[in-house]
């Protein structure tokens, strides 16, 4: 069960990892408002279940509410990748001064988790993984033991990440399998994770629930889904 990314970042939030202020909106007018909130320049996220929305045109940014209100109307309603935009993320546009790329996915072939992590993130990832894989960390998780602090900063140690960031970035990767394994997770994502002036923050959020394990997660889920639409609405 793939998560919309205003939801999954409303999980990591909760367990900890700094998000942007955002919020999901289904109307201009709406999104306008939300701009007038926060504040400063947006962007503006369509909230599809398909990846490489951004360079398909499904995240475009505003300067000011007007703006705001112009380019989520031409967002809204339209079909990126082949899905229908019908919910935008209204988020603050961030300063980023580096990006990362951090996960947690299960590696079915090897019946465990799978930490991967790079210096390098963004929408660039999959070509870093395909030109330059050793830029890559790739750290298996023993499903029997548990996943320590310490071993957040061995990674975060391994993907050359400056010392004085190591112990943020690897609170963050410990955090991640955290919520990997509270939300019986197949894939836990940020990418990018971005360190800005105000610290270190998950740009970007992806979470998928392992469909044999819905029944643990569903009402949960639901209750989640349907308070932050109502919330929006």
């Amino acid at each position: 069960m793939k998560i919309h990314e205003y939801i999954a970042k409303e999980i990591f939030k909760a367990e900890g990892i700094a998000v942007p202020s955002s919020q999901m909106v289904k109307n201009s007018e709406d999104a306008h408002k939300a701009a007038l909130e926060i504040m400063k320049p947006v962007a503006i996220k369509s909230q599809i279940l398909v990846g490489g929305r951004g360079k398909a045109g499904g995240i475009q940014f505003a300067a000011d509410p007007d703006e705001a209100r112009e380019v989520s109307s031409k967002i809204l309603g339209s079909t990126v990748k082949g899905e229908l935009v019908e919910m935008i993320l209204v988020e603050e546009k961030l300063s980023i001064e580096s990006e990362f790329y951090v996960s947690v996915v299960l590696d079915r072939s090897a019946k465990k988790p799978l930490v991967m992590a790079s210096s390098s993130g963004g929408m660039e990832i999959e070509e870093v993984a395909k030109e330059t894989p050793e830029k890559i960390v790739k750290y298996y998780i023993n499903s029997l033991d548990k996943f320590l602090p310490y071993q957040g900063r061995e990674i975060a140690i391994k993907m050359g990440i400056p010392n004085e960031l190591i112990s943020k970035v690897g609170g963050i990767i410990w955090k991640l399998v955290q919520i990997f394994n509270k939300y019986d997770a197949t894939i836990a994502e940020i990418n990018p994770l971005v360190l800005t002036k105000e610290g270190i923050i998950a740009a970007d959020a992806k979470l998928d629930i392992d469909d044999d394990a819905l029944y643990r997660q569903k009402n949960w889920l639901n209750l989640k889904i349907l308070n932050l639409e109502n919330l929006h609405t």
